[in-house]
C-alpha cells in the first residue's frame, strides 16, 4: 500500500479548516481519556484475538505532540 503525502496534507487540511469553524476554537478532553493500544501485528490480523494490550492516554499523545513541536521548532 502507498500513501500520497500530497493527498494526506490535503485531508489534514480540510479537517483543520473544518475544525476552525467550531464556535469553541478548542477541543475539550474528557478526563476519560484512555484507550486500549493494540500492536500493529495483532491490530490486523482478523484471525487472531489481540492478546498483547496497552494502555493508550489522549492527554499523553497531546504532550507528545506538543514536545514534537517543540523539538522541530514548529510551535
Amino acid at each position: 500500500m502507498e500513501l500520497n503525502i500530497q493527498e494526506i496534507r490535503k485531508l489534514l487540511n480540510i479537517l483543520s479548516d473544518e475544525l476552525e469553524k467550531l464556535d469553541d476554537k478548542k477541543l475539550i478532553l474528557s478526563n476519560d481519556d484512555l484507550y486500549w493500544n493494540i500492536p500493529d501485528k495483532e491490530m490486523y490480523d482478523p484471525y487472531k484475538e489481540p492478546t498483547d494490550f496497552t494502555m493508550g492516554s489522549l492527554a499523553e499523545d497531546c504532550f507528545f505532540t506538543e514536545g514534537f513541536k517543540r523539538r522541530t521548532g514548529n510551535d
